[in-house]
């Protein structure tokens, strides 16, 4: 499961006109993996849209009246991924239904990729459209050339709502893991007192701008295990995990120098902007050179932590 996020992290998927399918309960990220997903192809420059299936529609429905809907069409058709939230939570009409299967042919046809979150599998499908064969017609389309994404477990908004705050989960804890090159380690947000002062230790006009945005702490990290990797012209930005803890933490690098790779576990030391955000500003770096990973755990996304 999570080798298959990775590959469609790469982005080949819109190279070949490929859909994504992600079907699931409430609650188990449906809406954050299509978002991921878009963000990723936004940073490759690819025209991304995404939208609610009932928003997509009642535009379109809309654009009927003052007879404009060929150009609205080509809102949601000419984009390389469109993303359409939500299907199945309301259930469609004929001519929304109608609506609908126009845009899924028309992409089909252009070969180009459609992502998809519903709460329905397929063999339902006709409840929800005015009649299984609409429902047929645009269920073949999709599946035809496409990734089917099926999430299970409970709601992650039950979980979050009934977590202690005191759960060594959460960043800040005092129960954090420890790290023996980095002593009381562990994310936490230190006193006001100890704050960090803007225009000390900068290193980049980039890094000068972020600590004047934001207010700035110390912070200390252990045991992270790099998941992705993406480079900007004023920076690298690590998506990191810790192992023990399952949190996941974006960290910059303005320096563009650091040799993180995803096969050793590493302590990491600079500065945060708060302690529940998870922006981290890169100080220092040491590898944990007394645990490695397993190898099956050089390929997990934990996509679990990234939605907590």
């Amino acid at each position: 499961m999570k080798s298959r996020v990775l590959r469609l992290l790469e982005l080949d998927f819109l190279r070949h006109g490929t859909s994504v399918c992600i079907i699931g309960n409430p609650g188990v990220g449906k809406t954050y993996s299509a978002k991921i997903i878009g963000w990723r192809a936004c940073q490759a420059n690819q025209r991304v849209l995404f939208t609610t299936a009932m928003d997509m529609l009642n535009h379109l429905l809309a654009s009927q009246v003052d007879h404009s809907l060929i150009r609205k069409l080509k809102l949601y058709t000419e984009p390389t991924l469109l993303a359409v939230d939500e299907l199945g939570y309301l259930s469609l009409d004929q001519q929304t239904s109608n609506l609908f299967y126009r845009v899924i042919s028309t992409r089909h046809s252009h070969k180009r990729s459609t992502l998809i979150t519903t709460n329905t599998a397929f063999s339902e499908w006709g409840n929800i459209l005015y009649n299984t064969t609409i429902a047929t017609a645009i269920a073949d389309r999709l599946v035809e050339n496409s990734e089917i994404f099926l999430l299970g477990g409970e709601s992650l908004r039950k979980s979050n709502k009934s977590q202690p705050p005191n759960n060594p989960r959460w960043a800040g804890s005092d129960q954090a893991p420890l790290c023996d090159d980095i002593p009381r380690g562990g994310v936490r947000r230190v006193t006001p007192q100890r704050r960090c002062r803007p225009g000390r230790e900068l290193i980049t006009p980039a890094l000068w701008f972020f600590l004047f945005t934001y207010s700035m702490f110390n912070f200390s990290a252990n045991h992270l295990l790099l998941l992705s990797r993406m480079e900007y012209r004023s920076c690298v930005v690590f998506l990191m995990q810790d192992h023990s803890t399952r949190r996941v933490y974006r960290v910059y690098d303005f320096t563009k120098s650091q040799p993180i790779t995803s096969d050793h576990f590493y302590c990491v030391s600079g500065k945060v902007n708060s302690a529940d955000k998870l922006y981290l500003v890169i100080e220092s770096v040491k590898r944990d050179t007394k645990h490695s990973p397993e190898p099956q755990l050089r390929l997990e996304w934990g996509v679990a932590g990234a939605m907590r």
